[in-house]
């Protein structure tokens, strides 16, 4: 159930990290353009916390579900082990969706070919697009 909760959140973390890009909007909205032009500094501001706040939101919500999985599907004698389980995938899940899907998001798939035609493409792939998705 928890690898069916990974693959169901990857088009739902790559949707919004492409939703809240402020550039996509103003392709298809003259209003939210010509806001862009209007007001650069503010358009600055908001694009960095659109996608954090989107995300951030979205998230809020995984521990509650992690939770609900642990209780219904795993065999576990004290809250205690469901709150060491929830540490432990709640970490995976954030290193793998906030950091690295949301930096190569955009284009997932010709990513995940690149990697998988040379895995130590990895690191110059993190290097070329982490700065424009994360403050890392």
């Amino acid at each position: 159930c928890v690898v069916a909760l990974y693959f169901g959140f990857v088009p739902i973390v790559v949707g919004i990290s492409s939703v809240t890009s402020l550039q996509e909007w103003s392709k298809r909205s003259p209003a939210v353009k010509h806001f862009l032009e209007d007001w650069p500094t503010v358009a600055t501001a908001m694009e960095g916390m659109l996608a954090s706040l989107a995300l951030t939101l979205f998230l809020s919500f995984l521990p509650t579900t992690l939770m609900f999985i642990f209780d219904k599907f795993f065999l576990l004698r004290a809250d205690a082990w469901a709150q060491t389980k929830l540490q432990v995938w709640y970490f995976w899940f954030q290193l793998v969706f906030v950091v690295l899907v949301t930096t190569v998001g955009s284009s997932l798939i010709a990513s995940a070919a690149r990697i998988i035609e040379q895995p130590f493409e990895i690191f110059g792939l993190l290097a070329d697009y982490m700065p424009s998705a994360s403050h890392f």
